[in-house]
Formats: C-alpha cells, sequence, structure tokens
C-alpha cells in the first residue's frame, strides 16, 4: 500500500473503487527495432480485507501473457512513470 501512495491521486478511497493503471509487459521488448514491450490498462482494487485485484483488463493481460491459474505475477512500480513493470520475462537463450 505504501508503494502504491507514492502513485498520484491514490487514496485508500479509490482504490476501493479501483484506478486504472498501466502494466507494461518487457518480454515483447526489441531494442532493435526500439519496441519498447506490450502495455495494458488495468483497473487495480483494493478489497475489504486489504488484499489487491486486477479487474477490468485482467484477461487480456492473461491469456496475453500465457498466464496459468495459481502463477504469481510479478510487478514493479516505475512510481515515476505511474506504470507496472511485469517481471515475469522468460528466460531468454542468447545466441552466438
Amino acid at each position: 500500500m505504501s508503494v502504491l501512495k507514492k502513485m498520484e491521486d491514490v487514496t485508500d478511497e479509490t482504490l476501493k473503487n479501483g484506478i486504472e493503471v498501466k502494466v507494461l509487459d518487457l518480454a515483447e521488448a526489441d531494442p532493435d527495432t526500439n519496441y519498447k514491450g506490450d502495455e495494458y490498462t488495468v483497473t487495480l482494487r483494493c478489497a475489504d480485507d486489504d488484499k489487491f485485484y486486477f479487474g477490468d483488463g485482467w484477461n487480456t493481460i492473461k491469456y496475453s501473457m500465457d498466464l496459468n491459474e495459481s502463477e504469481i505475477l510479478k510487478l514493479y512500480l516505475d512510481y515515476l512513470q505511474g506504470t507496472f513493470i511485469a517481471l515475469n520475462i522468460p528466460y531468454l537463450v542468447m545466441e552466438e
């Protein structure tokens, strides 16, 4: 919660109602073409038990990132940009 409070206009009340956040998936990033990765807009909410969940937009992320039930989505908040960065980047094999 303390991390989220660094974001602009985030309060207990706005989190209960849901706030739109950006999630950036860097797994598809390509420095050769300057493509920064896939970006999604999703609603983040805080439930009464102080657990967080994604609402609208979650299905798009789930299917695009090929997430399975019980997998944990690791996120880093770049609070200066107001964007979450998905850290579930698969192991990449470097070609010689």
